[in-house]
């Protein structure tokens, strides 16, 4: 969607209401447009959101090789904890996008 700049005719100089219809006008398209794209994102988040998981999947498909006992406790716990913040940031994406949607 592209915005062109308003033009001045004489016509809506003599008609000071036909601005304040025309902005309206624009101003209830965008607020469509908004909507569409959060309904097209919110059906297509959870897609987005396996192609990413399964990308960084396969950087930590990995192989490490001497590798100590305390170094894989350790990277046991940062997987859980990327996990949990992954959950956690799909969690508030997906609200953001219900509430910004009930909003408008």
């Amino acid at each position: 969607m592209t915005f062109a700049p308003k033009h001045n005719n004489k016509d809506d100089n003599n008609n000071p209401s036909s601005g304040t219809n025309e902005a309206t006008k624009d101003d209830d398209d965008f607020i469509q447009d908004i909507t569409k794209y959060l309904d097209v994102l919110d059906e297509n988040i959870n897609i987005l959101t396996d192609i990413e998981d399964d990308l960084d999947e396969q950087n930590e498909d990995e192989l490490a090789v001497d590798v100590g006992l305390h170094d894989l406790i350790d990277m046991s716990h940062d997987v859980a904890k990327n996990a949990q913040l992954k959950k956690a940031e799909r969690d508030l994406l997906r609200r953001q996008a219900q509430s910004t949607a009930e909003n408008t």
